[in-house]
């Protein structure tokens, strides 16, 4: 719900991507940036972009790393997907505008944790007020803008063909810190598909 109202709203030639960052485009780019965290995402630069082609396909891979653990963490997005490109796209191309910041978060000076923080304080009230206009009942004081990365998280490991290593390299996030994420197998089929993954 939250990726087709950014859509619809965004998704639209000529709209200006320098504006105030908005709430639900930010936890939607945040999920799809392999669940960044918010001070991760806030730091992105056009830097950390790379325009990569593959079998004919191109590519933005997202390199960075992470200010909490400085391991490294990458992700790469379809340049021909529409949630890609209103998402994250856009905001690439007009990062020149924000000093090289792909999003406009970080805005004047002091403490950049403070100003992130302060920030993403600002927008989870906007985003509760989202989630009150459009009847989807939520627990406010539970809402944060890591429930983007933590949901990311579990419907990645939760898939039959998930990796711990791929979900490692995409999270920035040693494979030993991942299993709160992982749901045990729901079934017979589950069970069957996942004991058939190694064959001898």
């Amino acid at each position: 719900r939250m990726f087709s109202w950014c859509l619809v709203k965004y998704g639209n030639v000529g709209v200006e991507y320098t504006l105030r960052p908005d709430a639900v485009l930010c936890f939607c780019a945040m999920f799809i940036l392999g669940g960044i965290a918010p001070a991760d995402f806030a730091s992105l630069r056009k830097d950390n972009v790379e325009e990569v082609e593959i079998d004919g396909k191109m590519y933005w891979k997202i390199s960075f790393r992470r200010r909490k653990t400085s391991q490294s963490a990458s992700i790469m997005l379809a340049q021909d997907d529409l949630k890609s490109q209103v998402l994250f796209g856009n905001y690439v191309l007009t990062s020149d505008d924000r000093g090289g910041y792909i999003y406009p978060i970080l805005t004047g000076g002091g403490d950049e944790l403070v100003r992130v923080n302060n920030v993403m304080k600002r927008l989870k009230k906007k985003l509760v007020e989202w989630f009150k206009a459009e009847g989807i009942e939520i627990d406010a004081d539970k809402l944060t803008f890591y429930c983007a990365r933590h949901s990311f998280a579990t419907i990645y490991a939760n898939q039959p063909k998930a990796s711990l290593r791929g979900l490692s390299t995409l999270m920035g996030r040693s494979v030993t810190g991942l299993d709160t994420y992982i749901h045990q197998l729901n079934g017979d089929a589950e069970l069957v598909e996942a004991s058939s993954v190694i064959s001898i």
